[in-house]
């Protein structure tokens, strides 16, 4: 299953300058896009649902896959230069018209230590140091700000990080955590055929 990352309409491109972003338009370049997804799903004409699953590989562990659209160029300065746009599985026989999936890692695997935790659960851009939380998405953009006015020219880098809050319990200390905002959604995406057209992820859609 293939993932096209566009900003709108364009392809996301490290270093590229994408104008009038934000609900205050704002010229910016990507910085960082990427995500973890779990519980996929492919979907069927007649409603019925069929579980993908996961080939394991650097990108996917047990039901969680990572997908990466940065390369660690130009103005994208979080990641590494790896990248991943696809998901692999086995799936049952059918037509599909749909796919579903959550963002982000169950809560088992969430709070975990990043040093033994295995590929992709151990990329470093996605997790907090604190209490060993994952960021389930990473939506970074750079901003070359002009003058208006008064107010001088200036950058600004804006993170737009997606994980679970409200968290309680001590995981460096080996205590179990909940979290009263799992922050997980539910994304699905319908009225196509997911294994030969690819699943638009826009980088813009979280800015506005």
């Amino acid at each position: 299953i293939n993932f096209k990352p566009l900003v709108g309409t364009q392809a996301v491109t490290c270093g590229t300058n994408y104008p009038s972003k934000g609900a205050v338009p704002t010229p910016i370049t990507p910085r960082d896009f990427s995500f973890y997804a779990y519980d996929i799903k492919l979907l069927a004409a007649n409603g019925e649902t069929s579980a993908l699953t996961l080939d394991q590989n650097e990108w996917q562990n047990q039901n969680v896959a990572m997908l990466d659209f940065e390369n660690f160029t130009g103005g994208c300065m979080d990641g590494t230069p790896a990248t991943n746009l696809k998901v692999t599985g086995m799936v049952a026989n059918g037509t599909y018209r749909g796919i579903s999936f959550r963002v982000g890692i169950p809560n088992a695997m969430n709070h975990k230590d990043l040093t033994t935790a295995p590929a992709p659960l151990n990329a470093s851009s996605l997790f907090w140091d604190w209490n060993f939380g994952h960021i389930f998405l990473a939506v970074v953009t750079h901003a070359d700000i002009p003058a208006s006015g008064t107010d001088p020219a200036g950058t600004n880098d804006h993170y737009f990080h997606v994980g679970s809050t409200g968290c309680t319990g001590d995981a460096t200390m080996g205590q179990a955590v909940t979290c009263t905002n799992v922050n997980s959604p539910l994304v699905e995406v319908t009225g196509f055929d997911p294994l030969t057209k690819p699943v638009i992820a826009d980088f813009a859609a979280p800015l506005t």
